[in-house]
């Protein structure tokens, strides 16, 4: 699965439902984010994508910004920020440092939001 933005890019390898390895494409690099099952990356991106938390997870480029999930191995973990009504992903690295900012208008949050709820209920019954 490929959730585009602009010239970036997160790849979900769906293929073992139990253990998908993701990676952010930034046009220049390829970064390994880490893994989780197919079940925790879509209810958490659907979460995040969808709904606007109340509870902060804090500060990040002067923007409050809340939690979407983080994953294992490489330990990458997402936040969120809503700008009107558009969101701005950030991806930080194991050590907190911000590796990527991920301009999210609406209309590519919607597609972002199908794309994840058509994924294959077997892949994520199986999860």
């Amino acid at each position: 699965m490929l959730l585009r933005a602009d010239t970036q890019r997160i790849e979900i390898d769906v293929t073992d439902p139990g253990w998908c390895r993701c990676w952010l494409y930034d046009g220049a690099n390829r970064i390994y984010l880490g893994a989780e099952t197919s079940r925790y990356i879509q209810s958490h991106l659907l979460d995040g994508l969808e709904n606007n938390p109340e509870k902060i997870a804090g500060i990040i480029n002067g923007e409050e910004v809340y939690w979407i999930l983080s994953l294992e191995e490489a330990h990458h973990t997402l936040y969120c920020t809503v700008s009107n009504e558009d969101k701005i992903l950030f991806w930080q690295d194991k050590y907190a440092k911000i590796i990527s900012e991920i301009k999210l208008p609406a209309e590519k949050v919607n597609e972002w939001i199908d794309q994840l709820k058509a994924l294959n209920d077997n892949t994520i019954d199986s999860a």
